[in-house]
């Protein structure tokens, strides 16, 4: 905050020969003239370097934040973008899991089934019982 109100202090102070200038320009004539080139060559070139000197101050204070902000932006990327793959290939993992399970579930007691039926038709006996788990 002391660097704003230092540029602020600093801007208004060469606002103030910026208008006497633009006055004594705007009256035209020669004791004017050279009075205004006076003062733009003395004490407003002075205040309008103290002003850009601490404008230039705050823009590398700008400057230093953004390219803060840039890397911290760039750090949590990275870290949403692992996170997101990480989360897709567990879910992935999962859903072939279950996949393996669920098809087990079913084909297991099919499969026990249909060695029931192979036997029922070499055999023949109808009186034999099947019990079968999913």
């Amino acid at each position: 905050m002391i660097v704003i109100e230092k540029c602020n202090s600093a801007r208004e102070g060469w606002e103030v020969y910026s208008s006497e200038y633009l006055s004594l320009i705007e009256k035209g004539d020669s004791d004017s003239l050279n009075l205004a080139k006076e003062l733009s060559m003395g004490e407003g070139s002075v205040l309008f370097e103290d002003m850009r000197t601490q404008m230039d101050v705050l823009t590398n204070i700008l400057l230093e934040n953004a390219e803060n902000s840039k890397v911290n932006s760039a750090s949590l990327y990275s870290n949403i973008t692992f996170q997101t793959i990480s989360l897709t290939l567990a879910a992935l993992l999962i859903g072939v899991l279950a996949t393996v399970f669920i098809t087990r579930s079913i084909l297991n007691p099919l499969n026990k089934i249909k060695g029931e039926a192979k036997d029922l038709a070499s055999t023949g006996d109808l009186s034999r019982r099947t019990e079968v788990y999913g």
